[in-house]
């Protein structure tokens, strides 16, 4: 198959990125794992902040994320954010807001962008047929 023109949609989502140091807990009387209220709550609003677009392509996709975030302590050392769980979050959140499955996600590319003034995250995303 011949590659088509890729589909491009370009967002900033203005969340601050949470810790997501761990995704799940342990409910042990139940023998189950449940997503955390925190992240839950996190996706549902980045799912809000992204725009409404029609996707013409049915994959494979490429992911770009860049975390705006202040990345240092007040004592200057590195803070301890989880990124690829961070990452697992954004793009299940992406794949349900627009309608794919995951698994489609080819390509991902992640960056930590340290600022102080302008929090968020730009998010790229790009569809292709291949």
């Amino acid at each position: 198959m011949g590659a088509e023109a890729a589909q491009v949609l370009t967002a900033w989502v203005p969340l601050e990125a949470p810790s997501m140091n761990s995704l799940l807990y342990v409910i042990w009387s139940q023998k189950r794992m449940e997503t955390k209220p925190e992240v839950r709550m996190f996706r549902s609003q980045l799912k809000s902040y992204l725009p409404k677009w029609c996707l013409a392509s049915t994959g494979p996709y490429t992911l770009t994320f860049d975390f705006h975030d202040n990345w240092y302590t007040k004592a200057g050392f590195p803070k301890r954010k989880d990124v690829p769980n961070l990452l697992k979050s954004c793009i299940d959140a992406v794949a349900e807001r627009y309608g794919f499955d995951d698994s489609l996600v080819w390509d991902v590319t992640c960056r930590k962008i340290h600022c102080t003034d302008k929090v968020g995250i730009a998010l790229t995303i790009k569809g292709a047929e291949y």
